[in-house]
């Protein structure tokens, strides 16, 4: 009998495979073979484990948890149950059948199960984030306390991957070039708005990008904790889950901001799918199980969810004018040269734009570009188009 676990969040999705010692050889097959799912080894939970690796959902849910399932199902007999949990689990839930489930308690049991030695959990994921303070007598593992975030975007992935993505770098890099930076712009956390702003105020302070997503990721982690855990009881050891756990960057603020020791943080080597997990072991223990519905039959239902929707033809320039298009090439002959020539720039948080003027007032070369996070850069960029393009004259 083996059950499946989905756990699917605002960016990513998770699935989990549950089974018993006889569907050992069906799961490290599916391990062996395929580059979407690894084995779980090494844990407290004894029964065959797999889970998929870090999928982004990009939008569509339905259909990445269909081609993650198809290519389960491809190796194991039919499910005898299934169960979801996560911010899109409604959907999922009803397209496949799955049962729903609460994400804090699949996230518990999950952590709970694999680290009995936990006390405290807290989770970081794309849009939601939680603390949870664990009991765990006895194999029993319960929710003392709890809490989430609001609807701000602040103290959330999806804000670093965000801010990551209008600084040029993917979010996997960060990590790393955040441990790389020697200090940190100073950044508000309790606005995403905000923070922004100062952002881009760091970057005209000439603070550099590592620097400046340093800042970002403590500035998230104090939002966490003035906001989640202000008031709770923080007992280690305390497990970082969610997808933001895998930023060293996020880890390394953790540390600082709730003083911790390296013991009494820590990072599960699944920390991405402790939901995922925590929803297998529940259908895995309930007492009727909830089997999903055969793909055949959802297929044509997922093909309508993906992208049937109402939508206006793109927007076209046909019908616009532009005065860029008006604009009379400067013309250097018949002028004595070199003439006298003055440079203009101007840097904003969206666009650089530079100017060269004769002394007539006649724009000579105009460039308007995306600042790109990168400021300086930019600047370099448009300086060497000039000369390139002017020269001595």
């Amino acid at each position: 009998m083996i059950v499946i676990g989905i756990d699917v969040g605002a960016i990513s999705i998770k699935i989990a495979a549950l089974g018993e010692e006889s569907d050992r050889d069906y799961l490290s097959r599916l391990c062996a073979e395929s580059p979407n799912y690894i084995s779980v080894e090494g844990t407290n939970v004894q029964q065959p484990l797999a889970i998929s690796t870090y999928r982004r959902i990009k939008g569509e849910p339905a259909q990445n948890t269909f081609e993650l399932l198809e290519e389960l199902f491809s190796y194991i007999p039919h499910p005898a149950g299934a169960r979801v949990t996560g911010i899109g689990s409604k959907l999922v839930g009803q397209v496949f059948g799955a049962a729903l489930e609460n994400d804090f308690r699949a996230i518990a049991l999950g952590v709970g199960t694999l680290h009995p030695e936990v006390r405290t959990v807290f989770e970081m994921g794309g849009v939601n984030s939680k603390f949870m303070s664990l009991s765990n007598e006895g194999g029993t593992v319960g929710i003392v306390d709890y809490e989430k975030n609001g609807d701000c975007a602040a103290g959330t992935g999806s804000f670093i991957d965000q801010q990551a993505s209008r600084l040029q770098y993917s979010i996997e890099d960060i990590g790393d070039i955040v441990m790389q930076a020697g200090k940190q712009a100073t950044v508000a956390g309790r606005c995403s708005v905000f923070a922004k702003s100062d952002m881009i105020h760091a970057q005209q302070k000439g603070y550099q990008p590592p620097e400046i997503l340093k800042g970002l990721c403590e500035a998230v982690v104090r939002n966490f904790k003035a906001s989640i855990t202000k008031g709770k009881k923080i007992t280690p050891q305390i497990a970082f889950s969610g997808g933001v756990a895998a930023n060293k960057g996020a880890v390394q603020a953790m540390h600082s901001v709730f003083k911790l020791s390296e013991s009494d943080l820590l990072v599960p080597r699944f920390y991405a799918s402790m939901g995922a997990i925590g929803a297998a072991l529940l259908e895995y223990r309930a007492p009727v199980k909830h089997e999903p519905k055969r793909l055949a039959e959802v297929r044509d239902v997922v093909q309508v969810t993906v992208g049937n929707f109402p939508r206006t033809d793109p927007l076209s320039m046909g019908k616009v004018l532009t005065l860029r298009d008006r604009t009379v090439p400067y013309a250097f002959e018949g002028k004595s040269l070199p003439i006298d020539a003055y440079l203009g720039i101007d840097i904003g948080s969206v666009s650089t734009n530079l100017a060269v003027l004769d002394s007539e007032g006649e724009l000579i070369k105009e460039i308007y570009t995306r600042t790109r996070s990168r400021p300086i850069e930019v600047v370099n960029e448009g300086l060497k188009e000039i000369e390139t393009e002017i020269g001595d004259k």
